[in-house]
């Protein structure tokens, strides 16, 4: 267990987590900080790039041909889309273009790569979720709405399934049909698996096992469900670390996960938002859990 230096903000600051590893080994986490802008970390966990950006609150990352990264993040000061290109090997990541939105305040945010399309997914407060194309240019085109009866946040694109996975906050998650937005409730917020508010989401895609995570925040937990059927299979927490000095997790907004090899860790990351950093003596920041830990109690939960 690994944390991230915490931002340089009090209150509620850090928000949602995006994780870029290249064919280098070079490794970025990208975090969203709602009274700044983004902020940078290498794999130590050591704040390398703070763009002021404005009030960003959900970030993304796809990676391009070339060894760099498009990252989407939603911007509450402007409204818009703010459009990041990042190349990690090179330590440079600069705003390259800015989408406005027609949303009083950005909220969630996800991205992925779908028939060779790079698709960026946003939605508001009212539970509003926008589908857009982002040219090679990097200007977009806004294709498709979704609707949801309540606020909505964390969202993950299965694009091989052709799904988009979204947190409705106090109703549950839903599985999306990218191109007709027919959607079923996949799990419902019942008070013991999934409790209010449902956050961050993310999938955990290895070959031949997909896992759905998500940030239960109301107690402080995450859940894990299986792809394509949506059944539960763990619920943990993130405890602490006295041995490195480091508290768990708790009040979690946004996650990321990986199954990317990386120094330390060869199975993959899962970066989780801490909202109470040591009991409010410390801003918050960003918690990082070796896959392998969360692999053992898998393993547990299938005896």
């Amino acid at each position: 267990m690994m944390e991230t230096t915490p931002v340089g903000r009090t209150g509620d600051a850090a928000d949602d987590p995006a994780i870029l590893v290249t064919d280098r080994d070079t490794v970025w986490l990208a975090g969203t900080d709602k009274q700044v802008g983004l902020r940078v970390y290498n794999l130590q966990g050591d704040e390398i790039h703070v763009l002021e950006t404005g009030r960003l609150n959900n970030v993304d990352a796809v990676a391009l041909d070339d060894g760099a990264f498009l990252v989407a993040a939603s911007n509450r000061t402007t409204p818009a889309i703010d459009l990041y290109l990042a190349r990690p090997d090179l330590d440079r990541i600069a705003l390259v273009n800015r989408i406005p939105l027609e949303f009083v305040d950005p909220y969630g945010l996800c991205m992925a790569v779908i028939d060779g399309e790079i698709a960026v997914f946003v939605g508001d407060k009212t539970g509003i979720v926008q589908r857009w194309a982002i040219d090679e240019d990097h200007t977009g085109s806004m294709l498709q709405v979704y609707r949801f009866d309540s606020q909505t946040e964390g969202c993950v694109v299965d694009a091989e399934a052709n799904t988009l996975y979204v947190g409705e906050e106090i109703r549950g998650i839903w599985a999306v049909t990218v191109d007709t937005g027919a959607r079923t409730l996949l799990a419902a917020v019942d008070d013991v698996s999934l409790v209010a508010d449902v956050e961050g989401l993310d999938i955990y895609d290895d070959t031949g096992r997909k896992l759905l995570l998500a940030s239960s925040q109301g107690d402080s937990s995450y859940v894990v469900y299986s792809l394509p059927e949506g059944d539960p299979v763990l619920k943990f927490r993130i405890g602490s670390n006295r041995d490195l000095g480091i508290d768990g997790a708790t009040d979690t907004d946004g996650i990321a996960v990986s199954t990317r090899p990386m120094p330390g860790y060869p199975a993959g990351v899962l970066v989780v938002q801490d909202g109470y950093n040591v009991a409010f003596l410390r801003n918050q920041n960003f918690k990082l859990i070796d896959w392998r830990e969360i692999e053992l109690l898998l393993e547990g939960a299938r005896k």
